[in-house]
């Protein structure tokens, strides 16, 4: 079985301590439909060089189903993608803490996430470059 298309427990962030620094003192930007909070950090698990977390408001989708949906694209779209852009990370010797929140008010197709994911991989790579 192929263990780079896995979205392992250990790459998920899950820290609440990690997550608040991520508001406080991390950087930000937007690519619809989704708001990006990330840093560079010191991760436990240097076997992943990123740590990611997928939030779906429930004061903008009330609907459990619809949340779960979306992110289940979400995570289907960051696992199918993730292995190359890891891999330059860990050439550089980057880790990144990351947390995409989904903003829109009605759900996108799976083709639209899959690119805007994309999207925001290739910036995050082009921004840690330049720290």
């Amino acid at each position: 079985m192929n263990t780079r298309h896995k979205f392992r427990k250990s790459e998920r962030l899950t820290s609440r301590k990690e997550i608040q620094s991520l508001f406080d003192q991390g950087e930000s930007f937007y690519v619809f439909p989704f708001r990006v909070y990330w840093k560079e950090s010191e991760l436990p698990n240097r076997e992943y060089p990123v740590q990611i977390a997928f939030a779906v408001p429930k004061r903008i989708h009330k609907n459990a189903s619809t949340r779960n949906r979306i992110r289940r694209k979400v995570r289907e779209a960051y696992r199918t993608n993730k292995q190359s852009w890891f891999e330059q990370l860990k050439d550089k010797q980057v880790s990144l803490a990351v947390l995409l929140i989904y903003t829109a008010k009605e759900e996108t197709t799976y083709s639209t996430v899959q690119e805007k994911i994309i999207r925001i991989m290739h910036r995050l790579q082009t921004v840690t470059r330049l720290s």
